[in-house]
């Protein structure tokens, strides 16, 4: 645990606190396109049953099933259907679609910046003395076969409603490959040398090779995460957008509530961390 704690504070210095996560509509394919909605369950259904009686009785097109950090799914939702959905008894509301995307440049504060090399938890010497913490990146993936880094695990959850029957997360863009370097490169005297050394890292593939995507799929990585929290201690999500989701709000806070810290990017775009009100924490953060 103080590992982990030790690196969340270093994590936190070096890749800023959450920024509002920020979208815009359009997308490539109907299964990603604007008439996909989030769609969130009151708390008494069941996720399963509740997913194919709803696609039975208003026509949906499911891309995504929440089990974890959110009680819900994505779907294409047909025209004219959208009402009658926000009605249903089983469904406590319904959020359009909106895209993420990789956040432009993620330039590094530098190891020796934040004093992380003093830091005794990442015992940074040049010596391949790996870090005890798992760390889940949450963007492109990650480049599976990258000699300087720790992959553990790798998932895509662009491909449909099961992160784990998607894909392998291998990164076919470079940024989450360049975050999780920043954050866990070995400490071998070789090239760069990344926040915590050798962490484990879990590869959530959530945004495609163009380094966009959608918050759906988003949601998606984070209620993997979310299953997966008595494994993984920390996320980083280094993406965003224009605009705000109860629903992505929601699944990060029950992730968290589940143990997950979560670290994200701040400052690109000339973004205010505060939000609209000036105050940190409050929910226009998010």
């Amino acid at each position: 645990m103080w590992t982990a704690l030790a690196l969340i504070a270093m994590l936190t210095t070096s890749m800023g606190v959450a920024a509002a996560p920020a979208f815009g509509s359009g997308g490539q394919g109907q299964a990603r396109s604007p008439a996909t909605h989030i769609i969130v369950f009151n708390e008494d259904v069941v996720v399963d049953s509740a997913v194919a009686a709803l696609a039975r009785a208003h026509g949906l097109g499911v891309t995504n099933v929440y089990r974890y950090a959110l009680r819900g799914m994505a779907a294409v939702v047909p025209e004219g259907r959208l009402n009658a959905l926000q009605r249903d008894s089983r469904v406590a509301f319904v959020e359009a679609n909106l895209e993420a995307h990789t956040l432009g440049g993620h330039v590094p504060t530098g190891v020796d910046r934040i004093d992380a090399d003093l830091n005794a938890a990442a015992n940074i010497d040049g010596l391949d003395d790996r870090v005890d913490v798992d760390v889940a990146i949450i963007d492109t993936g990650i480049d599976l076969d990258h000699p300087d880094l720790n992959v553990f695990r790798a998932v895509d959850c662009t491909k449909g409603p099961n992160c784990e029957k998607g894909g392998d997360g291998n990164d076919g863009n470079g940024h989450g490959t360049h975050v999780a370097g920043t954050v866990a490169a070995f400490d071998n005297g070789i090239g760069a040398v990344g926040v915590a050394p050798g962490a484990r890292l879990w590869a959530v593939k959530v945004l495609r090779n163009d380094g966009s995507g959608f918050f759906s799929d988003v949601i998606e990585g984070i209620d993997y995460v979310t299953k997966n929290a008595g494994s993984i201690e920390v996320a980083n999500m280094s993406l965003g957008g224009v605009g705000k989701l109860v629903s992505l709000r929601t699944a990060i806070q029950n992730s968290v509530a589940a143990g997950v810290v979560y670290v994200v990017a701040a400052g690109n775009s000339s973004k205010d961390i505060y939000g609209s009100d000036g105050v940190f924490g409050t929910s226009d953060d998010f």
